[in-house]
């Protein structure tokens, strides 16, 4: 309870607009060595799964907040059918780069930007008392297996080289009905259209480890 209140009087007074860049195209080459030193740094304690600057191209959308014209906190975003899918994020590793590292959960609030959570991420999500996603549309939304839990949002399934993992899906993925993170309600009858588009499996990993290594960040 104590690090959830922490988490949400943190997010409440960060106000990052002004610092906040989106970074797409050619134009990630230019902060692609800042990025990767954050990397490092937010992932040093669990491992990585990228092994050179360059593979953190695979991600179409950088956000990136700054102080000044220095980037201290990063969030990598992966193009799909439902909008913008969270994947790796961190910081520099300084007390304003992990303020801003949690303020940008806010993104969760807005149409097309969503991701799977758990650990230190999703308590940040439920602190914020951001949008959530009925388990029951899961499997159709990631194009992949799941095993619906009792609990409504809650779901199991398996990533290559990790295992079995439990996952909340939050934010507002196109197309998708959303509910109340803290009171949850899946009676809807709305379904969810189906679309199918290849995943790479090394995203669904890199998005579980940006869980992990915020767990040892914050």
């Amino acid at each position: 309870m104590i690090v959830s209140n922490l988490i949400s009087k943190l997010a409440a007074r960060i106000k990052i607009s002004s610092q906040e860049r989106n970074i797409t195209g050619s134009h990630r080459q230019d902060y692609m060595d800042s990025v990767w030193e954050m990397y490092q740094s937010s992932y040093g304690a669990i491992g990585y799964s990228i092994q050179s600057p360059r593979e953190l191209l695979k991600y179409d959308l950088w956000i990136l907040i700054f102080d000044d014209d220095t980037p201290i906190a990063f969030t990598l975003y992966k193009k799909t059918p439902y909008g913008m899918k969270s994947t790796l994020g961190g910081s520099d590793g300084s007390y304003q780069g992990k303020k801003a590292f949690i303020g940008m959960q806010n993104k969760l609030f807005e149409p097309g930007f969503y991701g799977e959570v758990s650990h230190k991420v999703l308590d940040i999500a439920i602190s914020m008392g951001a949008p959530a996603v009925c388990s029951k549309f899961v499997g159709d939304i990631l194009g992949k297996d799941v095993d619906i839990l009792d609990d409504p949002l809650k779901y199991k399934r398996s990533l290559s080289g990790v295992g079995v993992v439990t996952k909340v899906l939050v934010g507002r993925p196109k197309g998708v009905p959303v509910t109340d993170i803290k009171n949850p309600s899946c009676n809807i009858s709305k379904r969810v259209s189906k679309m199918e588009f290849e995943s790479d499996p090394s995203i669904d990993l890199d998005a579980h480890l940006s869980c992990l290594a915020s767990s040892q960040l914050l």
